[in-house]
C-alpha cells in the first residue's frame, strides 16, 4: 500500500516488486489518498486509510499476515495506558482477530525485535526503514525513542511483561462482551436501548452495555467524563423529557423509554421543495433516503396520480390531512405523535402533493 506521503514513496513500491520478484511472489501495489485533515494524525489516517483498502479489497476466508512484534505491543500497551484506556484498549493488538471477511493475523507479537533484527542480519535480508520513524514528534515514536530505552534499561524483560497484561486484559475483555451479550438479549434492538432493562443494570454493567453497543455500531467511545456525566444524565432524566448528549460522529437521545445511537448527522428543519417526476427514483439525501414508486394493490396513490409530476415538500407547522378510512383531518403533528415517529425524524418525512 503506496500511502504516498513520503518523497521516496515510488523507491520503496520498487523495492518491494523487487523483492516479491526473487521470492517469485506475486504483488499487488495500491496508491491511496491519506486523509490528513481527519484531526486524527497521520499515522491513525494513514493506518485508517490503508485498513479500509484492504478490507476491500480481500475475499472470504483470506488471511492478512501483520509484521507487528513484541514492542510495537508494547508501544500500543503503554500509549493506551497514557490516554486512560480499560481493559480493552489495554488489550492492545490481538494475534487473530475478524478483519473484512477473513482474518488479520499477527504472528510476531512474541517475538522481540531484536530476535527478528538478528535473524534478518544472519539471512542478508534488505528492508527500509521509513525515515517517519525517528520524528519524535509523534507520540509512538517519542516512546520508542525517548522512553523505552531507559525503561528496558531498567526492566529489560519489559515487553515481555506488558505483553501479558495484554493478554490478561483481553481475557478480562472477552468477559465483558459476554456479560454484555446477555445484557443486549433483553435490551439492544438495532440501534436502540431498552431503557427499562438497562436501569435495571448496575452502573458499571450499563456503561458496559453502552460501550458494547457503540462497538456493535461501529461508533467512537465518548470519553470517561461524558460517560459519567453526559450519559448518566440522559439515563436519568424525567420520563417526558427528550434528553440528547453528542460527541465526535455520534449523537445519543432519549424517546419514550428508548436510548437511540445516531450518527451525527443534520437532523435540523430544512424547506426543501422537490419537483419528482414518479417514473424516477428522487434522492433527498443521507437522512432522508429516496423516494421511488412500486406497484401494489389496495393501498398507495392511484394511478392517475402517478401521470404528471409531482411536488414533495417537509413539514413546515400546522399541516393536516384526513387518513384513508377516517371522516375529519387530524394534524400531522398528532399523526406522528400516535404512530411513535421520533422527534428528529418528524421534519424528514416526506409530503407528496
Amino acid at each position: 500500500v503506496n500511502h504516498r506521503l513520503h518523497e521516496q514513496a515510488e523507491q520503496w513500491a520498487e523495492h518491494c516488486r523487487q523483492v516479491c520478484a526473487g521470492l517469485r511472489v506475486s504483488l499487488e501495489v495500491h496508491r491511496i489518498t491519506v486523509n490528513l485533515s481527519s484531526g486524527i494524525g497521520p499515522e491513525a489516517a494513514a493506518r485508517q486509510a490503508r485498513y479500509g483498502l484492504l478490507r476491500e479489497k480481500m475475499r472470504s476466508d483470506e488471511v492478512v499476515v501483520a509484521a507487528h512484534h513484541q514492542q510495537d505491543q508494547l508501544e500500543t500497551f503503554l500509549l493506551q495506558l497514557l490516554r486512560g484506556a480499560g481493559v480493552t484498549g489495554l488489550a492492545a493488538m490481538p494475534v487473530l482477530t475478524d478483519f473484512g471477511g477473513g482474518w488479520l493475523l499477527r504472528p510476531f507479537l512474541d517475538i522481540a525485535n531484536d530476535t527478528i533484527s538478528a535473524y534478518a542480519g544472519e539471512f542478508d535480508l534488505n528492508w527500509i526503514d521509513d525515515p517517519s520513524i525517528r520524528d519524535t514528534d509523534l507520540d509512538r515514536n517519542y516512546l520508542r525513542h525517548q522512553i523505552l530505552p531507559r525503561l528496558k534499561s531498567r526492566w529489560p524483560a519489559a515487553a515481555a511483561t506488558a505483553a501479558r497484561s495484554a493478554r490478561l486484559c483481553a481475557e478480562t475483555s472477552s468477559i465483558l462482551t459476554a456479560v454484555a451479550t446477555e445484557d443486549a438479549a433483553a435490551a439492544l434492538a438495532g440501534n436502540r436501548l431498552r431503557l427499562l432493562p438497562l436501569q435495571e443494570l448496575s452502573q458499571p454493567r450499563q456503561n458496559n452495555l453502552i460501550r458494547y453497543t457503540l462497538c456493535k455500531l461501529g461508533f467512537p467511545y465518548p470519553s470517561d467524563r461524558q460517560i459519567r456525566t453526559g450519559i448518566r444524565e440522559l439515563l436519568e432524566a424525567r420520563g417526558d423529557s427528550q434528553p440528547q448528549v453528542c460527541w465526535a460522529g455520534v449523537q445519543v437521545r432519549r424517546y419514550r423509554g428508548q436510548i437511540y445511537f445516531l450518527a451525527n448527522q443534520d437532523f435540523k428543519n430544512a424547506n426543501s421543495t422537490y419537483s419528482w417526476d414518479p417514473v424516477t427514483e428522487l434522492d433527498l439525501g443521507s437522512v432522508r433516503g429516496s423516494l421511488k414508486v412500486e406497484e401494489a394493490i389496495g393501498s398507495g396513490l392511484a394511478r392517475q396520480f402517478l401521470e404528471s409530476f409531482l411536488t414533495v415538500k417537509f413539514r413546515g407547522g400546522g399541516e393536516r390531512i384526513r387518513p384513508a378510512g377516517e371522516r375529519h383531518s387530524r394534524t400531522l403533528k398528532n399523526l406522528f405523535q400516535e404512530a411513535g415517529v421520533v422527534p428528529w425524524m418528524r421534519s424528514h418525512v416526506p409530503l407528496i402533493y
